[in-house]
């Protein structure tokens, strides 16, 4: 819809160019082309995005990574999707 990852990214004031810029509050755009071939293709091929925390880890980020759409602080902005690479 509208207001997707698609329109954040559009919408977003400065754009940065490595992750050692990341600021807690920050927006991860996740870029990747999903398995299924059923999934329309995105614009910028962005799938996913996730709030940057830091914390102990400072990598740790706030999103709903299952599709069960359960959100919960994850350790790290790195990670192996089940639905896209």
């Amino acid at each position: 819809g509208r207001w997707n990852q698609n329109y954040q990214f559009d919408t977003l004031p400065e754009k940065l160019d490595t992750a050692d810029q990341l600021k807690p509050g920050d927006l991860i755009f996740v870029e990747g082309t999903y398995y299924k071939t059923n999934h329309r293709p995105q614009k910028y091929n962005l799938v996913h995005i996730e709030i940057f925390l830091g914390g102990e880890t400072g990598e740790a980020t706030l999103g709903a990574r299952d599709q069960k759409g359960v959100v919960k602080v994850h350790p790290s902005y790195k990670y192996k999707s089940k639905s896209y690479e």
